[in-house]
């Protein structure tokens, strides 16, 4: 990690729990809420985090200290952890299962390494990529597939350097394989790949090698070859599978996405705080960090200066004669600080101290953004965790709803469809509905059944919207053929992210001369 990564970004979780150590690398388990403190260096975070514990913020829980970038080398911000650990379990279980002999099992546990591989950007090491292809050729080998395990044992024998190390599994008829594969290799020549345009200070690494920074092309063994990269303050590896043919040349060139970058993280997130906007990419990596510790929320942090308005001294002191005999400052003495000075030099030094108190200092001020995991959003209040779940884009909501109502003396199991469109804090709109009666009505002499059909309109109220948002609402209905009526209802909503929530409400019916209540719950989505 280069010291450009470690000085561009560091980040603080604050996190629930008391007895967690001060400066450690992750968050105490169980945190479930954590700060983040957006800073420009470990010395500046470390004035920051002093600044902040000392106003009160803390609230109580404990100091953190997490350098975002340094967790690169262990996947935490590079996508593709899972499909790491994955790779890892995977390959484990091929050479437990090579050891016993078990080729079937080798051959499944090798096939789900290399899509776990495929999935993944990271830098994998040669070892790794090596024992992979010799036990997937091993395994194809003893189930006798055609010819398939020709072209895995050539792609072990074609890594970077070599073979590496011992061969995973003891098994002879392998390694008669391996070895005749190896051999026509070296008869089939070698290729060269060149590495075009590679942006500077980027680290690249062949078959989990890392390459001279002057490299500009390489002389390799015809095969597919693993060619990974990261730049100057990356926090993503980029990485392709490159064929080589022999005596052919084939060309790569290293394209940096914008969003691999430390500093791009940091402009992204410090513009976040006045535009409450991020892009996906930059949210993808807060929702994979979030997953990883089991964070429910993050409370992103920024202190800034405030500069106050400077009150200059009604004094000002011209510079002195050059032509003035030094003797016209009189003689240096003693003014009872120690040091000797002659009177005038005093006189400016008392000016110089007034002059410094009436420069006023700036102001720290704490700049506080909240990012909610499941949706994605970020927003201002704490209380809110999607500040875009009001977002113009959406308007419409469609909601079904299962429930009880007691009216007219009898029990009825209800079914209601809505349909409401966004208005201010109101959604306004419409519902169909079918309710089923426990006793059958017997309003007219050729009419007795148990079903009543509803057809409402009315509002809800919705006075904030957050993740648990309370509504009151107004509807006018008609229960088909029966009566008329009014409804009115309060209750709650919550918010599943993407659009989805779930419902669930008190009613109290006003039907002809007759009052009733029921209650609902329900799933909608916003569009």
């Amino acid at each position: 990690m280069s010291r450009g990564v470690e000085s561009l970004l560091a980040g603080l979780l604050l996190a629930a729990s008391a007895g967690a150590a001060p400066f450690s690398d992750a968050p105490p388990p169980g945190a479930s809420r954590v700060s983040m403190l957006l800073c420009d260096g470990q010395g500046p975070c470390a004035e920051d985090a002093s600044w902040i514990e000392a106003q009160g913020l803390l609230q109580g829980e404990a100091l953190v200290l997490v350098d975002l970038l340094l967790e690169l080398d262990a996947g935490g911000w590079v996508e593709g952890e899972d499909e790491r650990e994955a790779l890892e379990e995977s390959l484990g279980k091929a050479r437990a299962a090579a050891a016993e002999g078990r080729w079937a099992a080798v051959e499944a546990a090798t096939d789900r390494a290399y899509a776990a591989l495929d999935r993944w950007s990271g830098t994998v090491p040669p070892e790794t990529l090596f024992d992979l292809a010799y036990l997937q050729g091993a395994a194809r080998l003893h189930a006798r597939r055609d010819r398939g395990h020709e072209q895995s044992f050539r792609q072990a024998a074609a890594m970077l350097g070599g073979p590496v190390g011992e061969v995973p599994t003891e098994d002879a008829e392998a390694g008669r394989a391996f070895t005749d594969e190896q051999r026509k290799l070296r008869m089939a020549g070698t290729g060269t790949l060149l590495l075009g345009l590679v942006p500077p200070q980027t680290r690249i690494w062949v078959d989990g090698r890392l390459l001279p920074s002057d490299t500009e092309e390489l002389t390799l063994a015809p095969a597919r070859h693993r060619v990974t990269a990261l730049g100057p303050d990356g926090i993503r590896t980029w990485e392709a599978d490159v064929p080589v043919l022999g005596e052919r040349v084939s060309r790569v060139v290293i394209d940096l996405p914008v969003h691999s970058s430390a500093s791009w993280v940091t402009d992204e997130l410090g513009s976040a705080f006045s535009t409450l906007q991020a892009p996906d990419d930059l949210r993808d990596l807060l929702r994979g960090w979030c997953q990883r510790h089991r964070v429910q929320q993050v409370r992103l942090l920024r202190v800034t200066q405030a500069s106050k308005g400077l009150a200059l001294s009604p004094l000002t002191l011209g510079p002195p004669s050059p032509t003035r005999p030094e003797a016209s400052q009189g003689e240096a003495v003693d003014h009872g600080d120690g040091i000797p000075a002659t009177y005038e030099a005093q006189l400016e030094a008392d000016q110089a101290v007034r002059d410094e108190a009436h420069a006023q200092e700036s102001e720290r001020r704490l700049k506080v953004v909240f990012f909610d995991p499941l949706t994605g959003h970020l927003h201002a209040d704490g209380g809110t965790p999607a500040a875009l779940a009001a977002s113009p884009t959406r308007k419409l909501r469609l909601s079904a709803r299962l429930g009880y109502a007691g009216m007219m003396e009898r029990h009825h199991a209800t079914l209601d469809l809505d349909v409401a469109t966004h208005v201010g804090s109101f959604w306004l709109g419409g519902s169909l509905g079918f309710a089923r009666a426990d006793v059958e009505y017997r309003l007219y002499p050729d009419w007795n059944d148990r079903q009543l059909y509803r057809v409402a309109a009315g509002a809800r109220w919705v006075p904030w919207e957050r993740r648990v948002s309370p509504f009151a609402g107004l509807e006018f209905q008609v229960w088909v053929p029966v009566t008329l009526g009014a409804r009115l209802l309060t209750g709650g909503e919550l918010a599943l992210g993407a659009g989805w929530l779930v419902q669930a409400d008190l009613h109290a019916d006003a039907m002809g001369k007759s009052l009733g209540w029921g209650g609902e719950v329900g799933v909608g989505r916003e569009f």
